[in-house]
Parts: structure tokens; C-alpha cells; sequence
């Protein structure tokens, strides 16, 4: 699977998105949903992942270390959630 989108979804709640088992993910796009929470860790697994959108959400929390794994990230968009910190480069 190279692309996810699960834009405008409806995605409620303090859900964990079990994304760490697609490992051959390139972009991941999950902006305007209501999911709250913090980023979930599995995200880390994310080798290949170039593209992460993820803003108009409910995200809370620290903006968390396991993000400076993703080695092949160009685009990190989180605007509009409650993060906190700053993004981790290497």
C-alpha cells in the first residue's frame, strides 16, 4: 500500500490508528477527522512514509521523539490540533 487517505472521515474519539503494521506506506493523509489524543508511537515504524497530514484534527500531547524515525519524511502538516513542542530533526 503506498497512499492512506481517511480525510473527513469521522473518526471520533481517543482511537489509535494501528498504523505500524504498513510498513510500505508512503503518505498518509487523515486531515479533518475528530480523533483526540496523542500521536500514536506505532507511527515510528513508518520507514517510507514521505507525506503526513494530519492537521484539523483533535490531537493532543508532545509532538513525540519516535516521529525522527520516519527517515524518508519530506512533509510533516499538523496544523490546526493541540501539539505541543517541536518536531525532532536529525
Amino acid at each position: 500500500m503506498g497512499e492512506l487517505y481517511l480525510c473527513e472521515n469521522y473518526i471520533y474519539g481517543e482511537k489509535q490508528l494501528e498504523i505500524g503494521n504498513l510498513e510500505a506506506l508512503e503518505e498518509l493523509v487523515i486531515y479533518s477527522n475528530n480523533p483526540t489524543g496523542a500521536i500514536p508511537p506505532s507511527i515510528r515504524e513508518l520507514k517510507r512514509v514521505r507525506i503526513i497530514r494530519g492537521g484539523r484534527n483533535y490531537l493532543s500531547g508532545p509532538i513525540p521523539d519516535e516521529n525522527s524515525e520516519c527517515e524518508s519524511l519530506e512533509v510533516l502538516a499538523l496544523a490546526e490540533n493541540n501539539l505541543e513542542g517541536t518536531f525532532p530533526v536529525k
